[in-house]
């Protein structure tokens, strides 16, 4: 990918900067200066501005190439950061899960601790003296037998509980190996995140840059061509009157002239755009139609679906969209490809974006603490938007899909392989 480097798009602009400043000082000049000889300069300094604009537009269409390969990198880190977010959740319940059943089994072996301690002793004493032994040394063998009896007996049962105590034993031993296994996954999956966090505050910054410089460079490389076809326009505008009153009156030449000159006021005329106005820099090269938007239209975060669309919510309302608990500080992604319509506080809902789509579609999102795009951004389907409020347990964002204004469900239209949501 083509890359232009900041500097070189900064001398493209403080270039056009000192040809508007040498534009200025000869209109003040101009006043010694007849309106051919305004004319001439004016429309010499247009020609060079059209090549200033021409040297523009490879420039912008250099910068659209790079904002353009910034967004996909974003897209596929904000898909990383969210598989890492999923994994994470399902670490975090096993862990839960499992410290639950070895608490539980812990004080099962506590609340036996007596059986247990019991059960170790005649373990110990029959290891010392065998049921055998006892016709041997004891004095009575009447006595003797049924003491080995009794002993013989009860080596099944204390069989039976000693290795029952031995499987628990390796339960719980094997239980704190899965927690600890757990806990260096859950860390290293923490650890990814938090370098993908990084790389993606660093790809929003490096692309809102680039995009300031596009729209910069496109402002005053119109705004120039304009004024100066404008000009051009009123003094030919004036050559031609002038023309007109000395060949009106041959007599009067000179008084013609000199009343001409006096009393004609250059009159500026509408003037059109430049003829070659490139397209936004920012903008993708290629939206996505919302008649492609079934089966690839994304959850904005990730989480567990709490609340459906027409079912009624915690304030006993139909809900007219679908509402997920995400993570805390869970990363937000556009939906669709589109344009930013509003972004900012809404009326106690946080953070709330709007983004239009083509066809009628609109996608609202709220419960966001942060936003990184602002209005009138062109966004791709999965590109970073902004942020879940932090410290909050189990924040929840609301998603509404509307067309032509009316809110319609969007589950049908979600992707089926989005592995990133549960229900």
């Amino acid at each position: 990918m083509l890359r232009m480097r900041a500097p070189r798009f900064e001398l493209a602009i403080i270039l056009l900067g000192a040809s508007l400043a040498a534009t200025g000082a000869a209109a003040v000049a101009a006043g010694a200066d007849s309106p051919v000889q305004r004319l001439q300069a004016v429309e010499q300094n247009a020609a060079e501005s059209r090549a200033q604009r021409d040297n523009l537009a490879q420039t912008a269409a250099a910068l659209a190439a790079e904002i353009g390969g910034l967004q996909q990198q974003s897209v596929s880190v904000a898909d990383a950061m969210q598989r890492h977010e999923a994994a994470l959740t399902m670490l975090e319940a096993q862990l839960k899960s499992l410290a639950a059943e070895a608490a539980g089994k812990t004080a099962a072996l506590n609340r036996e601790e007596m059986q247990r301690n019991g059960l170790l002793m005649a373990l110990v004493a029959l290891a010392h003296h065998p049921p055998e032994t006892l016709a041997l040394t004891a004095p009575d063998p009447v006595a003797a037998e049924r003491s080995a009896l009794v002993l013989g007996n009860a080596v099944p049962p204390l069989d039976h509980a000693a290795h029952r105590l031995s499987a628990e034993l390796q339960q719980l031993v094997a239980l704190r190996r899965a927690i600890a296994q757990a806990r260096g996954r859950h860390h290293a999956e923490q650890d990814l995140l938090t370098s993908q966090q990084l790389r993606l505050a660093d790809l929003i910054a490096r692309k809102s840059e680039l995009q300031r410089q596009a729209q910069i460079g496109t402002e005053q490389r119109d705004e120039k061509l304009v004024a100066l076809a404008a000009e051009a326009a009123s003094l030919r505008d004036l050559i031609e009157r002038l023309d007109a009153a000395r060949q009106g009156d041959e007599d009067g030449q000179e008084t013609s002239a000199k009343g001409g000159a006096a009393n004609l006021e250059p009159k500026p005329t509408p003037v059109a755009a430049p003829a070659t106005v490139p397209a936004e820099p920012a903008k993708p090269a290629k939206l996505k139609s919302f008649l492609y938007a079934p089966g690839n239209y994304l959850a904005p975060a990730t989480g567990r679906l709490v609340e459906s669309f027409g079912q009624p919510n915690d304030v006993g309302l139909t809900s007219q969209g679908l509402a997920y608990e995400t993570r805390s500080g869970g990363q937000v992604v556009a939906p669709y490809d589109g344009r930013v319509l509003f972004a900012g506080p809404f009326r106690g809902y946080g953070q709330i974006l709007i983004i239009e789509h083509d066809g009628g579609y609109d996608s609202l999102i709220a419960g966001l603490e942060r936003l990184d795009v602002s209005v009138g951004q062109w966004l791709i389907t999965g590109e970073p938007v902004g942020t879940m409020p932090k410290g909050e347990e189990k924040p929840r964002l609301y998603l509404e899909l509307r067309h032509d204004g009316q809110p319609i469900n969007p589950l049908p239209w979600l992707a089926t392989s989005n592995e990133k949501v549960s229900g």
